[in-house]
């Protein structure tokens, strides 16, 4: 099966590119167009090299439950890429430099494009180049799942990053004040905040001594 027109389009890949890219830097502010490129080539190496154990156990005459089965938890998602390899036959119907032009844009010669290494190396790199979607697939639940669960599992990893702070006494005074405050009735909270802010206001400006108090302004009433 031949490429799809939409994959030549330079225009409609260049923008396919800024989306993930946008994406990838929720994650990494650093991501560049190559960052996305690297990724994309990762996930179609890992991808191919599970086909292959696929077709491997199939091949060696195992039983149905002996079919070796994906754990990749994408692989079905983009199995769009199985059915746009070439078959060796109609590779002479294409020219030399659509290869080269689309192999040295999406691949930029990175590690790990020979995993599949019984086929040829034109295979290979044929197969790679042409597994970029046509367009952006439509998401489905079960992508929608895994980006929710991805976000919440790397939210929980940055969170594990940062050592724990311990409460020092003034956090647990100002937990205990407030505590207290809840309790209180409303004019009574009024009153009592009032009397804090004035004496933290106090210390502030080095006013406050050890005479200060507040039984003047309870004979008052």
């Amino acid at each position: 099966m031949n490429k799809s027109k939409e994959y030549h389009d330079r225009e409609r890949k260049s923008a396919a590119y800024k989306i993930l890219l946008e994406k990838n830097k929720e994650i990494d502010s650093t991501a560049t167009i190559d960052t996305v490129k690297s990724k994309i080539n990762t996930l179609r190496c890992t991808f191919k090299k599970e086909v292959l154990k696929v077709k491997s156990s199939q091949r060696s005459g195992s039983g149905k439950d002996d079919i070796y089965i994906p754990k990749l938890w994408y692989y079905d998602l983009i199995q769009f890429l199985t059915v746009q390899e070439v078959p060796r036959s109609s590779r002479s119907n294409i020219s030399k430099d659509d290869e080269e032009t689309n192999d040295n844009e999406d691949l930029d010669s990175r590690p790990g494009s020979s995993l599949a290494s019984n086929h040829s190396e034109s295979d290979t790199g044929n197969s790679a180049s042409s597994s970029a979607p046509p367009h952006h697939p439509r998401p489905t639940k079960r992508n929608l799942n895994q980006t929710l669960t991805n976000d919440v599992l790397l939210t929980v990893q940055d969170h594990f990053k940062h050592p724990v702070q311990r409460d020092d006494r003034f956090d647990i005074f100002g937990k205990n004040v407030a505590m207290k405050l809840r309790d209180l009735p409303k004019e009574q909270r009024i009153l009592a905040e009032g009397i804090i802010n004035e004496a933290l206001f106090l210390a502030e400006i080095d006013k406050l001594t050890i005479d200060h108090k507040i039984s003047d302004r309870a004979t008052i009433q």
